[in-house]
Protein backbone atom coordinates (compact mmCIF):
# COMPACT_ATOMS: atom_id res chain seq x y z
CA UNK A 1 0.00 0.00 0.00
CA UNK A 2 1.25 3.57 -1.26
CA UNK A 3 0.24 6.59 0.97
CA UNK A 4 1.18 10.05 -1.01
CA UNK A 5 0.77 13.35 0.91
CA UNK A 6 3.43 15.12 -1.91
CA UNK A 7 0.41 16.71 -3.91
CA UNK A 8 -2.88 15.07 -3.84
CA UNK A 9 -3.33 13.08 -0.69
CA UNK A 10 -4.08 9.48 -1.43
CA UNK A 11 -4.18 5.96 -1.10
CA UNK A 12 -2.92 3.45 -3.66
CA UNK A 13 -3.19 -0.53 -3.58
CA UNK A 14 -1.04 -0.86 -6.14
CA UNK A 15 -4.34 -1.92 -8.39
CA UNK A 16 -6.44 1.64 -7.72
CA UNK A 17 -7.02 4.45 -5.55
CA UNK A 18 -9.18 4.30 -3.09
CA UNK A 19 -11.66 6.65 -1.66
CA UNK A 20 -10.63 8.76 1.16
CA UNK A 21 -14.46 10.93 1.40
CA UNK A 22 -14.58 14.43 3.30
CA UNK A 23 -11.77 17.33 3.21
CA UNK A 24 -11.65 16.56 6.98
CA UNK A 25 -10.83 13.02 6.45
CA UNK A 26 -8.10 13.50 3.92
CA UNK A 27 -6.50 16.48 6.24
CA UNK A 28 -6.64 14.08 9.27
CA UNK A 29 -5.21 10.89 6.98
CA UNK A 30 -2.26 14.39 6.01
CA UNK A 31 -1.72 15.11 9.46
CA UNK A 32 -1.25 11.73 10.64
CA UNK A 33 0.99 11.23 7.79
CA UNK A 34 3.20 13.71 8.68
CA UNK A 35 4.13 12.55 11.41
CA UNK A 36 3.85 8.47 10.99
CA UNK A 37 4.49 6.69 14.12
CA UNK A 38 4.47 10.06 15.93
CA UNK A 39 0.91 10.10 18.36
CA UNK A 40 -1.15 13.34 17.06
CA UNK A 41 -3.08 14.95 20.10
CA UNK A 42 -6.44 15.24 19.44
CA UNK A 43 -6.37 19.20 20.30
CA UNK A 44 -4.43 19.29 17.29
CA UNK A 45 -6.41 17.31 14.83
CA UNK A 46 -9.58 19.40 15.80
CA UNK A 47 -7.44 22.42 15.34
CA UNK A 48 -6.52 20.90 11.93
CA UNK A 49 -9.54 19.72 10.80
CA UNK A 50 -11.62 22.67 11.32
CA UNK A 51 -8.91 25.44 10.47
CA UNK A 52 -11.01 27.33 8.69
CA UNK A 53 -14.87 27.19 10.22
CA UNK A 54 -15.54 26.62 13.78
CA UNK A 55 -15.68 22.87 15.02
CA UNK A 56 -19.00 21.22 15.72
CA UNK A 57 -20.51 21.37 18.94
CA UNK A 58 -18.44 17.54 19.89
CA UNK A 59 -15.10 17.67 18.16
CA UNK A 60 -13.85 14.93 20.09
CA UNK A 61 -16.56 12.39 19.38
CA UNK A 62 -16.52 13.67 15.57
CA UNK A 63 -12.30 12.83 15.23
CA UNK A 64 -13.49 9.47 16.39
CA UNK A 65 -16.26 9.21 13.40
CA UNK A 66 -13.86 10.21 10.91
CA UNK A 67 -10.93 7.67 12.80
CA UNK A 68 -13.34 4.65 12.32
CA UNK A 69 -14.24 5.62 8.55
CA UNK A 70 -10.03 6.00 8.02
CA UNK A 71 -9.75 2.60 9.56
CA UNK A 72 -12.58 1.19 6.99
CA UNK A 73 -10.68 2.27 4.56
CA UNK A 74 -6.76 2.07 5.13
CA UNK A 75 -7.32 -1.24 7.52
CA UNK A 76 -7.67 -1.22 11.51
CA UNK A 77 -4.16 -1.57 12.41
CA UNK A 78 -3.19 1.29 10.42
CA UNK A 79 -4.36 4.14 13.34
CA UNK A 80 -3.76 3.70 16.30
CA UNK A 81 -5.17 5.42 19.68
CA UNK A 82 -2.65 6.61 21.53
CA UNK A 83 -3.09 8.53 25.16
CA UNK A 84 -2.93 11.98 23.62
CA UNK A 85 -4.36 10.97 20.67
CA UNK A 86 -3.72 9.24 17.48
CA UNK A 87 -0.58 7.56 15.42
CA UNK A 88 -0.23 6.37 12.02
CA UNK A 89 1.48 3.01 11.30
CA UNK A 90 3.14 2.33 8.24
CA UNK A 91 4.57 -0.57 9.03
CA UNK A 92 4.66 -2.76 5.46
CA UNK A 93 3.70 0.10 3.77
CA UNK A 94 5.11 3.52 1.84
CA UNK A 95 5.10 6.75 2.20
CA UNK A 96 5.95 9.15 -1.04
CA UNK A 97 7.72 12.15 1.43
CA UNK A 98 9.61 9.52 3.16
CA UNK A 99 11.08 7.62 -0.18
CA UNK A 100 11.91 11.20 -1.65
CA UNK A 101 14.03 11.86 1.43
CA UNK A 102 15.74 8.59 0.97
CA UNK A 103 16.02 9.30 -2.72
CA UNK A 104 17.94 12.85 -1.83
CA UNK A 105 20.06 11.66 0.33
CA UNK A 106 21.23 9.05 -2.29
CA UNK A 107 22.70 11.78 -4.44
CA UNK A 108 24.28 13.21 -1.68
CA UNK A 109 28.31 12.79 -2.21
CA UNK A 110 27.38 11.18 -5.56
CA UNK A 111 29.02 11.82 -8.97
CA UNK A 112 26.84 13.82 -11.08
CA UNK A 113 25.43 11.33 -13.37
CA UNK A 114 24.51 9.06 -10.61
CA UNK A 115 23.25 12.08 -8.41
CA UNK A 116 20.95 13.38 -11.45
CA UNK A 117 19.56 10.06 -11.33
CA UNK A 118 19.09 9.98 -8.22
CA UNK A 119 17.21 13.35 -7.84
CA UNK A 120 15.22 12.36 -11.01
CA UNK A 121 13.96 9.41 -8.64
CA UNK A 122 12.86 11.97 -6.16
CA UNK A 123 10.81 13.81 -8.13
CA UNK A 124 8.76 10.79 -9.33
CA UNK A 125 7.23 10.36 -5.93
CA UNK A 126 5.36 13.82 -6.13
CA UNK A 127 2.23 13.70 -7.26
CA UNK A 128 1.27 16.84 -9.37
CA UNK A 129 0.18 19.85 -7.42
CA UNK A 130 -2.02 20.36 -4.44
CA UNK A 131 -5.15 20.82 -4.46
CA UNK A 132 -6.58 24.24 -3.50
CA UNK A 133 -5.86 24.99 0.29
CA UNK A 134 -9.90 25.55 0.89
CA UNK A 135 -11.86 23.36 -1.44
CA UNK A 136 -9.94 20.02 -1.27
CA UNK A 137 -6.71 20.41 0.86
CA UNK A 138 -5.44 18.38 3.26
Amino acid sequence: MDFCILGRIEVNTGRRTLPLGSVQQRRLLGLLLAHPGDAVSVDRIIEALWRDTNPPAAPERTVQSYVSRLRGVVGDGRVVRRSTGYAFDLSGARLDAVEFEKAVRAARGRPSAEALAALEGALSWWGGEPPPSRASAM
